[in-house]
């Protein structure tokens, strides 16, 4: 998607920026000159009106194929800045499988293949290019000598000939933009195709908040009737979930793996859009809630929780504004303010991109008290604690369980620690049918 943004942006840009609105000047110049020139000697003005539409004609027919080489130069990028973008960020990983030189190789194999795509695409566009406006030129002198050879048989006299030579040259100059036009038009038309593609993927389903059943609410009750989900619409991860989480209840979702515990998750929060069935918050359908509505009092932490290449202050706050002693506050639940307050730049040190410079477990952390901070009548957490030691998770969960005992809290479980202080343990494979 990135790579499409850039470079098919860029090309439509270029277009519209350094074409759409020459043209039209061009157009009315090629007009005005024409009208004139049938005036002065309309058989004579005919042949070089026809003769340069024949020469724009074959240049389009030349040009669809370069406009397609466009298009897969730009696929060449997409794919080069894809593999780029993956080998740099998984480097780590590619270290220690001992695949760095395939990796290179493959890098710098697809390198050499936009290399290779744009000179083509450069030469060929340069000839289509030039050689349609030495066919103007020839055209032209066609034309010439066409005017003489009527002089010489005193079908035309000297003055008008020469009058429309003048005129004739006029239309060089628009006759050359509007080759340009079609030349940028070729390549801005395979960019819109890519850009296209993005604009046809399916959007998020929009659902106007009309009540909101958090209201003067500390908590929530969650049902589930009926709900199912596939991800390519023909095999059901979940199938006819019937399920109800009271309000203030601490639900933990167990399962065997596949059974689509942390699905559920994302569900309930309406990340993935339900196959069929219906979820309610507190008695209201979701659709009647609205999924902003939800996700505004909805916390969900990630077992794997992204982090932006920021400060610790925004990682936290998402841009919100909160006092320093509130994000103390929730950091002190989440068991991370020594760490942070031992910092030389304490919330403001940089984490480096996706929290490559925090631990596991402190990202897992900073992600807990970043929900905290938004204080959700619901706390939904997918196996949130799995990459912290016996000790610290112990101290965290009895902080945590101080800090949200009035919320609805739902633990996505794998481990015995995450599921002990829950009121009810659900097994996700015994809930549908």
């Amino acid at each position: 998607v990135a790579s499409k943004v850039i470079t098919d942006v860029e090309t439509v840009d270029k277009f519209i920026a350094s074409s759409v609105g020459e043209v039209v000047v061009e157009l009315l110049t090629v007009i005005g000159v024409a009208i004139i020139l049938l005036y002065l000697n309309w058989q004579l003005a005919l042949v070089i009106l026809l003769l340069n539409p024949v020469t724009i004609f074959i240049f389009l027919r030349s040009f669809r194929n370069v406009g397609e080489m466009k298009k897969k130069e730009n696929k060449s990028i997409e794919r080069f800045q894809n593999t780029l973008t993956e080998s740099l960020e998984l480097y780590n990983q590619i270290r220690v499988q001992n695949r760095e030189k395939h990796f290179l190789e493959t890098v710098d194999k697809q390198a050499k293949e936009i290399r290779d795509r744009s000179y083509l695409f450069g030469l060929k566009s340069e000839v289509a290019l030039e050689l349609s406006r030495l066919l103007v030129f020839y055209s032209h002198d066609v034309f010439k000598a066409i005017g003489i050879f009527l002089v010489l048989t005193g079908s035309l006299s000297i003055g008008v000939m020469l009058a429309i030579f003048s005129y004739a040259w006029v239309i060089m100059k628009p006759v050359d933009k509007l080759i340009n036009f079609i030349h940028l038009y070729y390549n801005a038309k395979t960019a819109m195709e890519r850009l296209n593609q993005i604009m046809a993927l399916e959007k998020e389903p929009f659902y106007e908040a009309k009540v909101d059943p958090f209201k003067n609410k500390t908590s929530a009750v969650i049902r589930l009737e009926n709900v199912s989900f596939s991800y390519d619409g023909s095999k059901e991860v979940l199938q006819n979930i019937n399920l109800e989480i009271k309000e203030g209840e601490k639900v933990a979702i167990v399962g065997k793996t596949g059974t689509g515990k942390s699905t559920l998750a994302q569900i309930l929060i309406g990340l993935y859009p339900i196959s069929s069935g219906k979820i309610y918050y507190n008695e209201v359908e979701i659709q009647e809630v609205g999924y902003e509505k939800v996700r505004e009092n909805v916390g969900f932490v990630l077992q794997a929780p992204l982090m932006f290449n920021n400060t610790l202050r925004f990682n936290l706050t998402l841009g919100r504004a909160y006092e320093d002693e509130v994000i103390y506050e929730a950091l002190k639940v989440a068991q991370l303010f020594d760490f942070v307050d031992g910092l030389e730049h304490k919330l403001d040190t940089i984490v480096g991109k996706n929290g490559t410079k925090l631990s596991g477990g402190q990202r897992q952390r900073l992600s807990i008290a970043r929900v905290l901070l938004d204080n959700p009548k619901v706390i939904i957490f997918d196996e949130s604690t799995s990459s912290l030691d016996n000790a610290t998770e112990e101290k965290l969960l009895r902080d945590l369980d101080a800090y949200v005992k009035e919320k609805t809290i739902v633990t996505i479980a794998h481990r015995q620690s995450s599921i002990e202080n829950a009121h009810r343990v659900i097994d996700l494979s015994q809930v549908g049918t």
